[in-house]
């Protein structure tokens, strides 16, 4: 059959098929001697041809996949050959009539993750390819002609498109244990589908994992049989004592003791020497209870399980005088904040030390944390001692707030450690795990936060180790990895890595930072990257990097007593860390609008960070279009830093462009949300381009029309920055950047210089603009500087070039085409020459090496690429 063209397969009455009554049939399509790399496409016989491969060709491999095909005109399928030539086999393997369960449908698209891949409703496309280890769940009811309700499983076509390695991929049913079997085999380069038949998980969502390399995917659902949706099974909480975490952990953590390994020893010297200070004392200072019971089990000495019991004896006596007295729990400060600590201490007490209390007082202890994680829950409906005081119910379902953790964690603790003695344990279990995980932090996670990290930013997105911990407390008394049901675990840990700054001694300041304004790299830091990096698959390389990056931080330990207990339990002594020198100098997560580009890995390099993407959490700042610019010191930041609290959000923090009218600032709304629209990487270099006019306009009728900004970063450390602005006659722009140091300003020039590194900033358009410099201790603030370049509103461009030390030797205006642009001659000899289009992304890039000739020539165009790991 010739590539273009169609053909008709008669089913009906041949072979096992009535001639009558048969809706549809199973066919096996194979492709037989291909000239070349094609595909095969069944339809219902005279339908339109669907965007769906069946089958997937290679010059000379046979080539098969099952199918689930409506029955057309006179009973036929139609199959069109595209691409190629082959030949073709086709087998009928079953048929469904009208009172069956399946349905066929025509086939629609669920899921494409190639930059320009469009689905049937816009949901899971261009979400970017799937790397290693990685899971994505897609919903699959009430999408592509698949009803909302009554489908207990669907037929799905899955593509894997040109993988970069042999691997494979398995599709389970959302909220489930991921099998052992594979349901897809593809080798490194070849483009392959199969059928999948698979039952459909809570929310009506199916679970994909993709095993080694990076594969974009492409999912078509053809048909979907009735049923409900299974409901997640709850994994068996052991019923003896202790039953968290102890029971598969305590012997590798005696070995260590036996060992004398320093986290260990480390561990228990603190320890003996804490219980000389007063329970009011160890919880102001962060401790818990539960470390004293770890104590215990590690040393075979009862008494530390004595001193744990009576700490929070004292702390649920207190509570209850609260309770009595007429007044509201302290645990429901803050919103219920600490409420995964107090009552998590309460239920890991009560299991590591049973032994130790009487069931009378374990009564009462379940009795406060039942009450306490039941008003976390019902907030309108919240009580203490019978009096009603209910609460705003603050990111009780909002998975993407660091409170949700909390919750989660009071919540499955309590579950498990009061199984046979609370009559709701056994609800909490299911509610945390169905409801919670698999109904709402899963999806939400896939939907909202792909590429990993948090929208609250990189200050209150460090609470996200308590999420690692909640993972690890369940897999270790469970056996099943709830980590591993989405694939943002993993790559949050890539972020990690990216938003650390090359000096591993601080991070990127985005966001509210409101422990440490400067973003030093902490303890908390260190435990998000160990505990995550617990949570991978034996021999991932990701968590050897990420373990040798902590090794090498600022903090190579941890620096506070009641931190230590993490440097022993997420100890990998098996595990030799391994420098990220492999890993790419770029990283984009497009669920939280961060894009990252350095020179290399090495302490010195340059480093930049931009921000574009949703601004949709009240810890995020107003700084969409902004970027951030790091070597050695600070170059190019946010004047937080010099703050006294770290939670200044204004526009004038930042550096963008500030649209003033009237003499204020023109405001970014959170709800807004920026569309980054280029992300590419070429050898060398790295292009970026975002609009956010839609967070200025996302309340009422602001005074601006058009923000649009353009990134590309040439290495070692050269960044051109491209503007266009469109205002209302009487406004003002400022082209505004932030440091820690004054610039020293020589016409459209201003140099930065800090810690003996330097950033250069030349202004190319406009041509004149009124430049000066603000002091940030005039505000309040400690230090920092900001330079501003103001021009009228209207329609306008801005070009500037930065640079780190002396890469730039000079910059001149270089137009073409309708575009405008720079060329810049750098140090090492070559000739860079960018122009951007004064109307959208579609620019130009061009550079020569020192001998003149052209080693890059590419377009600047629109499409978010997947850049590899």
């Amino acid at each position: 059959t010739a590539s273009g063209t169609w053909l008709r397969v008669p089913v009906a009455g041949r072979g096992t098929v009535p001639a009558t009554g048969a809706v549809a049939v199973a066919v096996n399509v194979t492709a037989v001697g291909a000239a070349g790399v094609g595909y095969v496409t069944a339809a219902a016989g005279g339908a339109a041809r669907p965007p769906t491969s069946t089958v997937n060709t290679a010059m000379g491999a046979p080539a098969a996949n099952l199918a689930v095909v409506p029955l057309g005109s006179g009973g036929a399928i139609d199959l069109h050959v595209s691409g190629t030539s082959t030949h073709l086999v086709v087998d009928v393997v079953g048929w469904f009539g009208p009172g069956d369960a399946v349905s066929s449908i025509t086939p629609a698209r669920l899921m494409d993750t190639r930059p320009f891949g469009a689905t049937t409703d816009g949901q899971h496309s261009g979400s970017g390819a799937l790397g290693a280890a990685a899971t994505t769940t897609v919903t699959v009811t009430g999408r592509g002609g698949v009803p909302s309700s009554g489908v207990g499983a669907v037929a799905l076509n899955v593509t894997l498109v040109n993988p970069t390695a042999t691997t494979w991929t398995t599709v389970y049913p959302a909220g489930r244990a991921r099998p052992t079997a594979s349901n897809l085999n593809a080798p490194a380069g070849r483009t392959t589908a199969a059928l999948v038949m698979v039952p459909v998980g809570p929310g009506g969502q199916v679970t994909i994992y993709h095993h080694v390399g990076s594969s974009h995917m492409v999912v078509d659902v053809v048909a979907w049989f009735a049923g409900e949706p299974l409901a997640p099974t709850v994994p068996q909480v052991p019923s003896g004592r202790p039953r968290i975490y102890l029971p598969s952990e305590l012997p590798r953590l005696q070995a260590m003791v036996a060992s004398s390994h320093p986290a260990a020893t480390r561990f228990l010297t603190l320890m003996q020497s804490r219980r000389s200070l007063s329970y009011s004392q160890l919880r102001n200072s962060g401790y818990s209870m539960w470390q004293f019971a770890l104590a215990a089990h590690l040393t075979g000495d009862i008494t530390f399980c004595n001193f744990a019991v009576t700490g929070v004896e004292q702390w649920v006596a207190a509570e209850e005088a609260r309770i009595a007295s007429g007044g509201r729990a302290e645990v429901a400060g803050d919103s219920y904040l600490e409420v995964g600590y107090y009552v998590g201490d309460v239920a890991m007490v009560l299991d590591w030390c049973h032994g130790g209390t009487t069931a009378a007082q374990r009564a009462r202890w379940l009795t406060y944390a039942d009450q306490a994680v039941w008003n976390v829950w019902h907030p309108d409906d919240a009580t203490w001692g019978g009096r009603s005081y209910p609460w705003s119910g603050w990111s009780i379902d909002n998975p993407s707030n660091n409170y949700y953790y909390s919750f989660l964690r009071a919540t499955m603790l309590l579950g498990i450690a009061g199984r046979g003695e609370l009559a709701s344990a056994d609800g909490w279990l299911q509610f945390f795990r169905t409801d919670k995980i698999a109904g709402q932090l899963v999806p939400t996670f896939e939907r909202d936060l792909q590429g990993g990290g948090s929208r609250e930013g990189t200050g209150y997105g460090t609470a996200m180790m308590n999420l690692w911990e909640l993972y690890d407390l369940w897999a270790t008394t469970t056996g099943e990895d709830i980590s591993a049901l989405t694939g943002h675990t993993r790559a949050s840990l890539v972020h990690f890595l990216h938003y650390v700054l090359p000096t591993v001694d601080g991070v990127s300041l985005n966001g509210d930072h409101s422990r440490d304004q400067t973003g030093e790299f902490f303890d908390y830091h260190r435990h998000y990257a160990q505990a995550a990096a617990s949570l991978l698959p034996a021999g991932d390389p990701l968590a050897a990097r990420a373990r040798w990056l902590v090794a090498n931080s600022s903090v190579p330990q941890m620096t506070t007593g009641f931190m230590y207990v993490h440097d022993l339990l997420y100890a990998d002594p098996a595990t030799v860390p391994q420098p990220p020198t492999a890993m790419n100098t770029a990283y984009y997560a497009p669920g939280i609008g961060q894009a990252y580009m350095r020179s290399g890995w090495g302490n010195g390099a340059a480093w930049m960070n931009v921000t574009a993407g949703p601004y949709t959490e009240s810890h995020a700042h107003r700084d969409q279009g902004s970027f951030l610019m790091h070597q050695g010191e600070w170059l190019a930041y946010d004047p937080n830093y010099h703050s006294h609290s770290g939670i200044e959000q204004e526009e004038t923090l930042h550096n963008l462009v500030r649209i003033t009218s009237g003499g204020q600032t023109v405001r970014q709304w959170e709800g807004g949300v920026s569309t980054m629209q280029a992300v590419q990487q070429g050898n060398g270099w790295v292009h970026v381009a975002c609009d956010t006019t839609p967070v200025y306009r996302y309340r009422g009728d602001p005074p601006v029309n058009r923000v649009q900004r353009e990134w590309v970063w040439i290495d070692p450390g050269v960044v051109i920055v491209f503007d266009r602005v469109t205002t209302d006659a009487g406004t003002q722009q400022v082209w505004q950047l932030n440091s820690p140091v004054a610039p020293v300003v020589n016409g459209a020039t201003a140099t930065f210089t800090n810690g003996g590194h330097s950033l250069a900033v030349r202004r190319v358009i406009p041509a004149a603009a009124t430049t000066s410099t603000f002091d940030w201790r005039t505000a309040g603030f400690s230090g920092g500087y900001r330079l501003d370049e103001t021009v009228s509103g209207g329609t306008n461009t801005f070009l500037h070039v930065l640079s780190f030390g002396t890469t730039v030797t000079s910059t001149t205006r270089s137009d073409s085409g309708g575009r405008q642009g720079v060329q810049v001659n750098l140090s090492d000899g070559r000739v860079v020459t960018v122009r951007f289009s004064v109307s959208g992304v579609d620019g130009t890039l061009e550079i020569r090496n020192a001998a003149g000739a052209v080693v890059v020539n590419a377009p600047l165009n629109p499409g978010v690429r997947t850049l590899p790991e």
